[in-house]
């Protein structure tokens, strides 16, 4: 290997580390600020329900094809309801997807399980938007097993909803009223992109990979859905 050459190897492997570095730095910042605020609500550590925690899980996304586990698992008395909140590891064939999630219950108007993909409103409805939500709801290996694809209405094409994902012969309107669409919007206008429920158990979510999450909103969100129900 020539001088020249060796000095741009040698570049090349001091970009990368550099931006391994500063990705370490930037996570290890969004770690704190997280867990500043979930301290400040009141938030403790729960690590003796990790198991229980992952059965829950298990039981909201029923899907046969992964494996579950939740780390740094902290919990909070709210309105005579657990909340929790944890960094969630999902595996199939050795492929490890991290997110953080919240988990509570919420009441609804009915038990029919569903997931739901939202956008903020001030995001137009356009091509790339389109492209998002086919690519959201097709049959996944990571979807839930005894969940499709549900059309949505055309009136909502212009609505915070991305996607559906509920029991065959559903519609949208069998899942929500007019007051849950508009606590819907709210999730999104917040941030929020999935919501999962089956009964009265419910999940947000976001990936780690993204983890653009403004906590004191996404918090509002999930005290208002504990609060007016779904």
């Amino acid at each position: 290997m020539s001088e020249t050459e060796l000095v741009g190897f040698s570049l090349f492997l001091a970009t990368i580390v550099g931006l391994m570095a500063w990705g370490m730095v930037k996570h290890a910042k969004k770690d704190k600020e997280r867990n500043r605020f979930l301290t400040s609500v009141g938030f403790i550590a729960c690590k003796e329900e990790k198991e229980s925690l992952k059965e829950k899980i298990s039981l909201l996304e029923n899907n046969s094809e992964y494996t579950y586990s939740v780390r740094l698992p902290m919990k909070l008395r709210q309105d005579n309801v657990d909340v929790y909140f944890y960094t969630k590891d999902r595996r199939r064939h050795g492929d490890l997807y991290v997110s953080y999630e919240f988990l509570f219950t919420a009441n609804r108007k009915n038990n029919i399980p569903f997931q739901i993909y939202l956008k903020p409103g001030s995001i137009k409805t356009g091509v790339a938007t389109k492209l998002i939500s086919s690519s959201i709801t097709i049959n996944w290996d990571s979807q839930a097993d005894d969940l499709v694809k549900i059309k949505l209405p055309s009136e909502l094409s212009e609505s915070n909803v991305l996607g559906l994902m509920a029991q065959k012969g559903c519609s949208l309107y069998d899942l929500f009223d007019s007051s849950a669409l508009s606590l819907l919007g709210l999730a999104g206008d917040n941030g929020i992109f999935t919501i999962r429920c089956r009964g009265n158990l419910c999940s947000i979510e976001e990936p780690r990979s993204t983890d653009g999450w403004d906590y004191k909103k996404v918090w509002f969100v999930v005290l208002t859905l504990i609060r007016q129900g779904l």
